[in-house]
C-alpha cells in the first residue's frame, strides 16, 4: 500500500477502536458539566464568559491538590518497593477527594468573585471575563514552573485518576463490555445531569425564578425578591457544574495530566449553549457532536498529521454550528415578518371590505 493508504488505514482503525469511544466518553464529561453550567448562568440572566477561567481554575486546584495528598501520604517512597504498594491505594483514594474538594472550592470562589464584580460592582462583564481568564491561566502556568522548578506547559506532578464504576451486567456486552464495563462515576453523573437539571429549571419553583431573573426583572422584584440574589443563586450552581468540568478535564483519565496551555473548553461550551438558544436537550446533541470531534484529537495524535491541525477540527465544528444557527435565525425571522405582513395585509383586506358594504349602492 501508499502512505496514503497507510495513514487512511491507520485513521480508521483508530477511530473504529475502543480508545475512540473512551476519548469520546472523556471529553463529553467535562463538556456535559460545562455546558449545564452555561445554561444556569444563562437562564439568570448572566453571559457566563467566565467559565473559561472557572474551569482553568478549578483544573489547577483539583489536580495539584491531589497530587499534593498523593505525595504527602506516599511519603517518598521508591515506586515498585513494598512501602509504595503499601500506601498506594490509601494515596490515591485521598488524592482523588481532596482534588474533587479543592476544584469545586477555587472553582466556586473564582464564580463568586466574578458574581462580585458582576452583580455588586456592576463592571464590563466583556471586559471583566477576559481579565478573569488571563488570570486563571496564568496562574496555571506559575503553578506548573513552580513545580516543575523550571519551563515547561506540562507538569511533572502526578495526580491520582477518579474512581470508575465496574459494572458486570455491562461488562459481559460482546463490543464495548470493555468500556461501559468500567468507566467513570463522574460520566454517569454527566449522563443524569440534564434530566436532573430539566427539571430543576422547568418544574420548581426556583426554575422559574431564574427565569424570571432572566426575563422580566420587574416581575421579580414586584413579588418582594431580589433579582441579584436569584442570579447569585443560579450563578452558585453554574460555577459548582463548571467547577466539575474542570476536575473531570484533569483527573478523569486513566492518567492524568495538567497542561497549562489555554485549550478553550469553556469557550466550546458557551458557544453549543448560544448555538442552541440555551434549550437543553439541543445543548445536549451538540455536545455529543463535539465529543466525536474532540475525541479525534487523542486518537490521531500518534499519526503523521498536524497536531494543531487535528485541535483545530473542534473549533471549526463550534464555528459550523454557530454559522448554522445563524442561518437558521435569519430564516426564522424572515418566516415571521412574512406570517406578520400576511395579517397586515388579511386585515387590510377585511377593513376595505367592510368599507365597501358600508356605502351606499349608485342609483343607476
Amino acid at each position: 500500500m501508499t502512505a496514503q493508504q497507510n495513514l487512511l488505514f491507520s485513521a480508521f482503525s483508530a477511530i473504529f477502536s475502543n480508545d475512540y469511544l473512551a476519548s469520546v466518553l472523556l471529553v463529553g464529561t467535562f463538556l456535559m458539566f460545562t455546558v449545564i453550567g452555561v445554561i444556569f448562568a444563562r437562564r439568570s440572566g448572566v453571559f457566563f464568559l467566565a467559565a473559561e477561567g472557572v474551569l482553568v481554575f478549578s483544573a489547577t486546584a483539583g489536580y495539584f491538590a491531589n497530587a499534593a495528598v498523593r505525595a504527602a501520604l506516599l511519603g517518598g517512597a521508591a515506586e515498585g518497593t513494598d512501602a509504595y504498594a503499601a500506601a498506594l491505594g490509601r494515596a490515591n483514594a485521598l488524592g482523588w477527594m481532596a482534588g474533587l474538594l479543592c476544584g469545586l472550592a477555587g472553582g466556586m470562589a473564582f464564580t463568586l468573585v466574578f458574581c462580585w464584580f458582576l452583580l455588586r460592582v456592576k463592571s464590563n462583564v466583556l471586559l471583566t471575563s477576559f481579565a478573569l481568564n488571563i488570570f486563571a491561566s496564568a496562574s496555571a502556568g506559575v503553578l506548573v514552573h513552580l513545580v516543575n522548578r523550571g519551563d515547561g506547559a506540562v507538569s511533572s506532578a502526578v495526580a491520582a485518576a477518579l474512581p470508575s464504576l465496574k459494572l458486570s451486567a455491562l461488562s459481559e456486552l460482546p463490543v464495548l463490555g470493555g468500556l461501559l464495563g468500567n468507566t467513570g462515576w463522574f460520566t454517569y453523573l454527566a449522563l443524569l445531569l440534564p434530566p436532573a437539571a430539566f427539571y430543576l429549571l422547568n418544574r420548581t419553583g426556583f426554575g422559574l425564578r431564574l427565569r424570571a431573573a432572566e426575563e422580566n426583572h420587574i416581575a421579580l422584584t414586584a413579588t418582594g425578591l431580589s433579582a441579584s440574589r436569584t442570579q447569585l443563586y443560579g450563578m452558585l450552581f453554574a460555577g459548582a457544574a463548571v467547577s466539575l468540568g474542570g476536575v473531570t478535564l484533569v483527573m478523569a483519565g486513566p492518567a492524568p495530566v495538567f497542561s497549562a496551555l489555554p485549550q478553550g473548553e469553556g469557550y466550546l461550551a458557551l458557544a453549543a449553549v448560544w448555538a442552541c438558544d440555551g434549550r437543553l436537550w439541543k445543548s445536549s446533541i451538540a455536545v455529543l457532536l463535539l465529543a466525536l470531534v474532540g475525541a479525534l484529537t487523542h486518537v490521531l495524535q500518534g499519526l503523521p498529521l498536524p497536531i494543531s491541525l487535528i485541535q483545530a477540527l473542534l473549533y471549526a465544528a463550534a464555528l459550523a454550528g454557530l454559522l448554522l444557527h445563524s442561518h437558521n435565525d435569519k430564516h426564522r425571522h424572515k418566516v415571521s415578518l412574512r406570517a406578520q405582513r400576511r395579517i397586515v395585509e388579511g386585515k387590510e383586506t377585511v377593513k376595505k371590505k367592510k368599507r365597501r358594504a358600508g356605502r351606499p349602492e349608485k342609483k343607476k
